[in-house]
């Protein structure tokens, strides 16, 4: 940055300060109020949307993760059910006393 007490701008005079006023408006350092307004009107909204974003996938994270407590309850109750079913089928013997007895003649 240009240290502006050591410029001696009693020797500038007009087209240097001219040259001066152009060189911040090129740089970026110069820049119209009305034209900071409307960046920083559009990162506000830029802001909020991202706000409004970040508050509906936390809803929607929140939710799934709901659903995925009930289906892993579901989803064990499920698991125990079919081992015992295996269990009990197990223990029963296997072979011709669960068949009915032959048929009469």
């Amino acid at each position: 940055m240009i240290d502006l007490a050591a410029v001696p701008w009693d020797s500038v005079g007009t087209v240097g300060l001219a040259l001066i006023v152009m060189g911040l408006v090129v740089t970026g350092r110069l820049v119209p109020r009305a034209t900071v307004r409307a960046i920083q009107a559009d990162q506000q909204k830029h802001t909020a949307y991202a706000e409004t974003e970040a508050t509906e996938q936390r809803a929607t994270i929140s939710a799934l993760v709901d659903q995925v407590a009930k289906l892993s309850t579901t989803g064990e109750l499920s698991v125990a059910l079919l081992q015992a079913i295996k269990g009990a089928n197990n223990t029963q013997q296997s072979g011709s006393t669960h068949v009915a007895s032959s048929i009469p003649e």
